[in-house]
């Protein structure tokens, strides 16, 4: 009788173990699977967060500056004098000299050119200009003495005893000038450039009938440079036309 109580304990002990093992393992199956749901919805979601990100990382990209800036500048210059102020000053001054017995010699003249230019960069490589620019002619004179008069009453002068009377400033020149510049390295601080332009100067006339018009004059500048900082710079120009003769140079600043 004891052996039979003793059999149904054990069986009903390893029911109950078998039953309670296959709970737990239930339990483990259904964990398992809710765990593999929310990885699969981890990797459901992934595509849009990498676009997120993406899109995130686009926005903070800085952007590169433009090679290219309209800018204006305004430039103060000097230089050797326009070839046509060596024939200074003009016949009307001369005549007007010859009355009083007096003469304006070319030697030791001295001819001061000064220059204001209006710089508009419109490209990379592109740059248009405006000049307005003014010389005069100083020069010797030299006092001949009366020794009498003409049959008209004029006074005579000896022109070979002349002495030296001071110094003349006459023949203003006035001369207005467009030009396009080519800059053939823009992007370093030491610019080449070179320039063809036309312009009108009060120093050659033309005349037509009873009517006095400023003489049309070509512009052109082979080679020229500039060098400085974003703002200050000072150039220099191998140039010839109605602004400057062979050399032209000055200081710039850039806005």
């Amino acid at each position: 009788m004891k052996v039979r109580l003793i059999a149904i304990a054990a069986l009903i002990l390893a029911f109950t173990v078998s039953a309670g093992a296959q709970e737990k393992g239930g339990a483990a199956a259904r964990e398992g699977v809710a765990a593999q749901d929310e990885v699969a919805s981890v990797q459901e979601s992934l595509p849009a967060a990498q676009d997120e990100i993406g899109g995130v990382r686009e926005d903070a990209v800085v952007p590169e500056r433009a090679e290219f800036e309209k800018t204006y500048s305004v430039e103060l210059g000097t230089g050797l004098p326009p070839f046509f102020m060596r024939y200074m000053p003009n016949s009307s001054v001369k005549k007007s000299l010859a009355q009083k017995g007096q003469e304006a010699i070319g030697d030791g003249a001295f001819y001061p050119v000064i220059s204001l230019t209006g710089v508009m960069r419109t490209g990379l490589k592109t740059e248009f200009t405006a000049t307005v620019s003014g010389s005069w002619c100083y020069n010797n004179l030299v006092q001949y003495p009366q020794f009498g008069t003409d049959p008209n009453g004029q006074p005579r002068y000896d022109l070979t005893k002349g002495s030296p009377a001071g110094r003349l400033a006459s023949s203003p020149t006035f001369t207005l000038m467009v030009q396009y510049r080519h800059l053939w390295n823009p992007k370093n601080a030491f610019v080449l450039y070179s320039g063809v332009g036309f312009g009108f100067s009060s120093g050659l006339m033309a005349y037509r009938g009873n009517s006095v018009y400023p003489s049309f004059l070509s512009s052109l500048t082979p080679l020229a440079f500039r060098l400085g900082g974003q703002h200050f710079y000072g150039f220099a120009e191998c140039t010839i036309g109605p602004v400057a003769s062979y050399v032209h140079g000055g200081l710039g600043w850039r806005f």
